[in-house]
């Protein structure tokens, strides 16, 4: 059997994560989270019966993690955020969750509801099985470094509040801490050359489809 000894990336992990979800990006993300917490609240307050069929107790912290999926998933069709998604289920086909990868397949993305920036969000098998995946080992048969593609990356946003109090995009490397993260809600401000452009959209873009978005979750929450 061959020995394998696994070595950090040499490429920076700030670095990775920021190349591969620029500034522009980033502030997409961030304002789906926004849109995606306003649109949660005014579903919840629309009260429509079809919100009793959803798995669980808790429907609007439900509601939020749909509505912020709902929102990157509108910017995607939008042409705004160069990604790709698709509904997956977890291994004991249970559950379903929204994963987003990049176009060059690097990264798998999944959104989180959290209640700390400071660290990954809580255990899930699913998000566990991905840990410690921004890392390379060597195989002494092929004589090569081999990577294990793609980086897991989480988009947490939280918490108990109408607004969130942050949003934070991450490699984590277990779940108490992150190789790196980058707390994106604090990054508005610094893109200064395209905000008319960034304000027109999400202006465009919080004029919801109750009717579009009911059909998302039902799709999204399948079992």
């Amino acid at each position: 059997m061959a020995d394998f000894t696994y070595i950090f990336q040499q490429d920076n992990p700030e670095h990775f994560l920021t190349e591969i979800f620029n500034k522009e990006t980033r502030i997409y993300l961030n304002s789906s989270v926004k849109l995606g917490y306003q649109l949660a609240i005014d579903t919840l307050r629309k009260e429509d019966s079809w919100l009793n069929d959803l798995r669980g107790k808790e429907i609007l912290p439900r509601l939020k993690t749909f509505g912020v999926e709902y929102m990157i998933v509108q910017y995607i069709r939008n042409g705004l955020l160069n990604l790709d998604y698709s509904i997956n289920y977890t291994s004991g086909k249970n559950n379903t969750f929204l994963l987003f990868k990049d176009k060059q397949d690097k990264t798998n993305l999944i959104v989180n509801q959290s209640n700390s920036s400071a660290k990954p969000s809580r255990y899930a098998k699913y998000r566990a099985n991905r840990y410690n995946n921004f890392e390379t080992y060597y195989d002494f048969d092929k004589k090569s470094f081999v990577e294990e593609k793609p980086v897991y990356i989480e988009l947490n946003h939280g918490y108990q509040t109408d607004v969130p109090t942050f949003t934070v995009l991450g490699i984590p490397k277990d779940m108490k801490s992150w190789y790196t993260s980058i707390p994106v809600d604090k990054e508005f401000e610094l893109l200064t050359d395209n905000k008319a452009k960034f304000i027109t959209t999400e202006k465009e873009m919080s004029d919801f489809n109750f009717d579009d978005f009911e059909k998302h979750i039902k799709e999204s929450d399948a079992q």
